[in-house]
């Protein structure tokens, strides 16, 4: 950085600076296998610098808690958004309810998932009643809609 004065002494120098900029991240407290789902008592809240900090951090316990890990983690790894991703919500073969909303009316029945699949995902579910294959969307564990679901705010 160039630094100058233009009053009655007339100098300029050179400068240089490091900025650094402290932010709290999340960490693991422990090892943490592959498939294992976090708890609030895996995480601590870390104080470090932004250049040292990967893209994506997450900067909220909440956000991580009940999500599962991707990958092993090691003691004190700063947790970004590939690190963890959302627990099954269906697993294949298992008996899920199916829920059919048109305006005001809702129907109940009962399938088995031929998939396994994540909250917000379409899966194949066998309809116990009518023995039809139908592709409705998970909106819960064990639950599955025959509409889009809707994840605004």
């Amino acid at each position: 950085m160039h630094v100058r004065c233009l009053g009655p002494a007339n100098w300029s120098l050179y400068a240089s600076a490091e900025v650094k900029v402290a932010i709290e991240v999340i960490t693991t407290r422990r090892a943490i296998s592959r498939g294992e789902m976090i708890l609030a008592s895996d995480l601590s809240v870390k104080t470090t610098w932004l250049q040292q900090s990967r893209r994506n951090h997450i900067a909220d316990i909440d956000a991580a808690v009940g999500k599962v890990a991707r990958r092993a983690l090691r003691v004190d790894t700063i947790l970004n958004d590939n690190h963890l991703e959302a627990p099954m919500a269906v697993d294949k073969g298992e008996r899920v309810r199916i829920i059919a909303n048109s305006g005001r009316v809702s129907i109940t029945s009962y399938g088995t998932a031929m998939n396994s699949g994540r909250v917000g995902e379409q899966i194949q579910v066998r309809n116990d009643s009518s023995a039809r294959i139908i592709r409705p969307w998970i909106i819960g564990p064990g639950k599955v809609g025959t509409s889009a679901p809707d994840f605004k705010g």
